[in-house]
């Protein structure tokens, strides 16, 4: 938030957390206020992020106001879906107004960021390595053909076990040292994935374009080998996701 004569620049770091970025900038001084807000939103390369648009009004005196999302301009009411870019999706939100002699100029938008149909459910369980990240590869939306299950962090071509199931847990039981959030006592369905040399994860897991699968929750954790002696049993775990299949 900013007034007066005029404001610098900021910036900040985001990570898979909905979130609301909101500027303003008002000028009742003899000098043009301005203000530009930026922000980086990390998480998985490849997962989905819808960013909202809101504001930009402006009350008595025009000012000016824009945002970027990863420098392609958006106007005020956008509502789109990218996915996670590798560095991040950059989101910049600048607003000037005048001076406006004895008025109150103002500009007030905001841009939100959420990972619509996805949610974290239960933390991960460290290994060697940074905790590897269960997320997914954009927005599951029915008729999503590349949807997929994504995991970071993994041992470079070692691989890792995704439990895919139909329910999750509020409080994790222990398989070794590691927390598991999926819920034994529904269907689970467990399935090996290679890791790259990057040490990342994917299980593609295509959406048909059917209606009644719209509001379907499936849950996902991986358990993810490690190097021997580095952890009980040899593996870690990700944090456990709730994805639910959006129209």
């Amino acid at each position: 938030m900013c007034g007066g004569r005029g404001c610098g620049i900021a910036q900040a770091t985001a990570t898979l957390l909905p979130a609301q970025l909101t500027v303003r900038v008002n000028s009742a001084a003899s000098a043009t206020a301005s203000a530009t807000v930026s922000v980086t939103l990390q998480g998985p390369v490849g997962a989905g992020v819808r960013v909202t648009v809101t504001g930009g009004s402006m009350s008595p005196v025009p000012g000016t106001f824009s945002v970027l999302v990863q420098g392609q301009p958006q106007l005020s009411g956008a509502v789109v879906d990218y996915q996670l870019p590798s560095g991040g999706l950059g989101i910049s939100v600048s607003a000037s107004v005048p001076f406006s002699g004895f008025n109150f100029s103002l500009v007030d938008l905001g841009v939100s960021w959420s990972y619509p149909g996805v949610a974290t459910v239960g933390g991960p369980t460290p290994g060697c390595l940074p905790p590897s990240v269960a997320w997914t590869s954009g927005v599951p939306r029915r008729g999503n053909a590349g949807f997929g299950i994504t995991g970071t962090n993994a041992q470079p071509l070692l691989g890792a076990v995704l439990g895919l199931g139909l329910g999750g847990l509020a409080t994790p039981f222990a398989f070794g040292s590691v927390q598991v959030w999926l819920d034994p006592s529904a269907p689970i369905d467990p399935i090996y994935v290679p890791s790259n040399a990057a040490g990342a994860l994917l299980h593609p897991l295509p959406l048909p374009n059917q209606p009644a699968l719209v509001g379907l929750q499936l849950f996902a954790q991986w358990i993810v080998f490690e190097a021997p002696g580095c952890m009980p049993l040899d593996v870690s775990g990700s944090n456990a996701i709730r994805v639910t299949v959006l129209q």
